[in-house]
């Protein structure tokens, strides 16, 4: 059993072993449906708790104390107390063999489930861990149930890999702090998890939970399965995996902070039905909510109907019952992150006000001064040691995407058009976060999330074989606001997309179009006839446009990490192919590199000179 040190409400135990053709792991659930029965007064508070809250000073445990002590799984030995020679004293003894609820499943060496075993079971022996005794146990042989933890912590590698082959937003960078959680957020780890038992409970759970949905799923068994989606205009979820992956390869905090406000906007809250509609957020076809029936009212729900129909009886709830069910429960949750979110605003907001009225900008931190731009929009504060901060942080990348959003769209006084402009060039610069600008803009149109009725994405092919073009246009339907913005072409589908979406988004912000152009350039059969694009243009944007406009092919990024933790130093290469003139066969070779602090000022300085080569080849003339 891998808990925190202060957990008290013990739901699972794992054991894992490795077989000729891969593993096999049983994941023990404390049979709470046999001490809470339903219909009783301590079942109806426990539907009306839904959950156990934990805060910073106390715990509202879901279910009675009697209840869940008498539920708990407990340990018969510590993994710090040694064990004895012989195999009698580490089991229980026969009056403390504990009733649970097992999956035992088998697997092939690269985690592909292959068989499940549902039923009751017997847990007869039984240690407690803390994540980090679990971490350090598989890694040392001296360690109690080394092997076991060394297997499970294989297997869970294992676990993952896959699920991020299948697209799943499945991350957990244990240095730095920063995992996904099954919705596909980005989340901030407590201190007592950046480890690798963390990662073991975290994938055997998961493996277990989705077994035992397909399992019932396969049986026309009706439970309460956890469904999820993206909202529409979130995108490719492999494109948003490919940048969290790059961004746990580099390190780099600014990018994951960028990606954790964005993941935040485009996520949807999974909710609970007694049909099947799959869970984007773990890329799977169907799951369930099964390991904790001491902490969550819908696993106990699903334990009782498990419980039954492997017993060979009737399932204790209709279809109807759990129809019902799952909307109070639906509707219960989404008021209670509601209430929470109003809360932490209102504290927030008594805080931000004063740190707005000190002027003491530059010494905020990142959370603080995001709540202070925040603050400013809305009473259209413009002091100028804030709009000097505010361009500060966001020419260095500091500012988070919904701080960027709000001055965008909602700061429409004079004072803030320069910096509305600057937040432009930085978003043509890197156009795959105008997809989440927009979602953001029309969520608070609406006051809630969005689905497909209010999103049209047109996408066409043109082109030849050898030079493909895609032309790609949003439209919003957002109530009574129609919003389409132009088409935007480029030589791929995901390129043309996030160009569509961001000039809706200049649209949609009343700065006017971005590149106005429709239709993607061809090669112009003279090139010295074009006028080089003007010097306020971002280097990355200009590099793009030139792309666009046929100068180049074959534009390349490529970065590479140096130096120690407190001082990295990131360096890109840029390359590409100089068409010079229509239909020649000669493609000159273009490349320059970038260093800086970031990824994002390694590629502007790597940009920067093959701009300078490009207009210096094609003898593009200055305006």
């Amino acid at each position: 059993m891998i808990d925190s040190a202060e957990t008290v409400d013990r739901d699972d135990a794992i054991w894992v072993i490795a077989t000729e053709t891969g593993f096999e792991f049983w994941v023990h659930i404390a049979r709470v449906a046999d001490h809470l029965v339903r219909g009783s007064s301590a079942d109806a508070e426990a539907r009306r708790r839904m959950h156990t809250l934990y805060r910073r000073t106390y715990t509202k445990h879901m279910l009675p104390r009697p209840v869940e002590a008498q539920a708990s799984l407990r340990a018969c030995r510590k993994p710090s107390e040694s064990p004895a020679a012989s195999e009698t004293s580490i089991t229980t003894a026969a009056d403390e063999t504990q009733d649970t609820f097992t999956v035992h499943c088998r697997t092939d060496v690269a985690g592909n489930i292959l068989d499940v075993e549902l039923g009751r079971g017997i847990l007869d022996r039984a240690w407690t861990m803390t994540y980090a005794e679990a971490a350090e146990a598989a890694t040392n042989p001296e360690a109690t149930c080394h092997q076991q933890l060394a297997t499970a912590s294989d297997l869970a590698q294992r676990l993952l890999q896959r699920r991020r082959y299948s697209g799943a937003l499945a991350i957990y960078d244990l240095q730095r702090g920063y995992a996904t959680n099954e919705e596909g957020q980005l989340i901030r780890l407590a201190d007592d998890t950046r480890n690798s038992g963390y990662v073991i409970v975290q994938e055997l759970m998961i493996a277990a939970n989705a077994a035992i949905a397909s399992w019932a799923a396969e049986r026309d068994i009706p439970i309460l399965f956890r469904n999820h989606r993206l909202a529409a205009v979130a995108g490719d979820p492999r494109d948003l995996q490919e940048q969290l992956l790059a961004a746990e390869t580099s390190g780099d905090i600014q990018e994951w902070e960028l990606l954790r406000n964005r993941m935040r906007m485009v996520a949807r809250a999974a909710t609970y039905g007694p049909s099947v509609s799959g869970h984007h957020g773990l890329q799977l076809p169907v799951y369930a909510h099964n390991t904790s029936p001491l902490r969550r009212y819908p696993d106990l729900i699903n334990q009782r109907i498990l419980l039954a129909v492997t017993s060979g009886h009737d399932s204790p709830y209709d279809l109807e019952e759990l129809r019902e069910l799952a909307e109070d429960l639906n509707e219960r949750l989404a008021e209670e992150r509601q209430r929470k979110s109003e809360h932490f605003r209102k504290a927030a907001e008594r805080v931000t006000a004063r740190q707005l009225s000190q002027a003491d900008y530059e010494q905020l931190d990142e959370a603080d001064f995001a709540r202070v731009v925040r603050a400013a929009v809305e009473t259209d504060t413009t002091h100028p040691d804030l709009l000097k901060t505010i361009e500060q942080r966001v020419n260095s990348g500091q500012l988070q995407l919904r701080e960027l959003g709000a001055v965008y769209f909602d700061a429409v006084s004079p004072a803030w058009l320069p910096l509305r402009q600057l937040i432009g060039q930085h978003l043509a610069a890197d156009p795959s976060r105008a997809v989440s600008l927009v979602n953001m803009y029309a969520q608070a149109v609406l006051g809630g999330p969005l689905d497909a009725s209010h999103v049209t994405w047109s996408v066409h092919t043109g082109g030849d074989i050898h030079e493909p073009r895609f032309s790609a246009r949003l439209t919003l339907e957002l109530g009574e606001e129609h919003h389409t913005g132009p088409a935007r072409t480029a030589r791929s589908k995901r390129e043309a997309r996030n160009l569509a979406a961001l000039a809706l988004a200049a649209q949609l912000a009343g700065l006017g179009e971005t590149e106005p152009d429709d239709e993607l350039p061809s090669v112009p059969t003279n090139v010295q006839n074009h006028r080089a694009l003007e010097a306020a243009v971002h280097p990355i944007q200009a590099v793009t446009i030139y792309e666009q406009r046929g100068l180049i092919a074959d534009l390349n990024w490529e970065y590479e990490l140096d130096g120690p933790p407190h001082e990295r130093e990131f360096t890109c290469r840029a390359t590409a192919k100089f068409n010079g003139v229509k239909n020649s066969a000669v493609m000159s070779e273009l490349a320059s590199d970038g260093t800086g602090a970031t990824k994002k000022a390694a590629k502007a300085a790597a940009a920067a000179q093959l701009r300078a080569q490009i207009e210096r080849h094609s003898n593009l003339l200055a305006d």
